[in-house]
């Protein structure tokens, strides 16, 4: 929070550089179906990013995004 009360983010250089270099396409209509799920907006982002810069087919198991987004999801 800053002197104005106003929650601010700072990025740092190389995070920056890296996304102004590399920026992920999101679609806002998904962003705005998905608002309600913190969950469905992680794996959204993560996914999108991942297929930004995959060049093959590329199988992600269950068990991957669980690993990824948290150990405590049921496996059914």
């Amino acid at each position: 929070i800053d002197k104005t009360g106003q929650s601010i983010v700072l990025l740092d250089q190389d995070f920056f550089d890296e996304i102004i270099r590399r920026p992920v396409p999101v679609d806002i209509r998904v962003i705005k179906a998905l608002k309600n799920s913190s969950l469905a907006l992680d794996i959204y982002a993560w996914l999108t990013y991942r297929m930004s810069y995959l060049g093959r087919k590329t199988e992600i198991p269950w068990r991957s995004l669980q690993n990824q987004f948290g150990s405590h999801y049921a496996d059914t």
